[in-house]
């Protein structure tokens, strides 16, 4: 069974809770956050760093991040599918 977390669209999520993703779903595969807002680069790269079995990661119409997050998603070695 694969753990995806789907967050389209959710005006809600911070940094803090893409950080509480990171270190508590290690084996999360799927993370859409298409559209949700309040995200900077440092949620992305804790769920870089927590997550290591991403495999797709959806950040479209994304406004508060920089190169970096996709940049530290490459560190997910089994991630196929990255939608900016």
């Amino acid at each position: 069974m694969k753990l995806t977390i789907k967050l389209g669209s959710c005006l809600n999520i911070t940094n803090e809770g893409l950080s509480h993703i990171g270190r508590s779903c290690s084996k999360l595969v799927e993370l859409d956050l298409y559209r949700s807002s309040g995200i900077a680069d440092s949620g992305i790269v804790a769920i870089a760093h927590g997550c290591p079995s991403l495999e797709m990661n959806n950040t479209s119409y994304f406004y508060g991040i920089t190169n970096n997050a996709p940049v530290s998603l490459s560190k997910c070695k089994k991630l196929h599918t990255l939608e900016c």
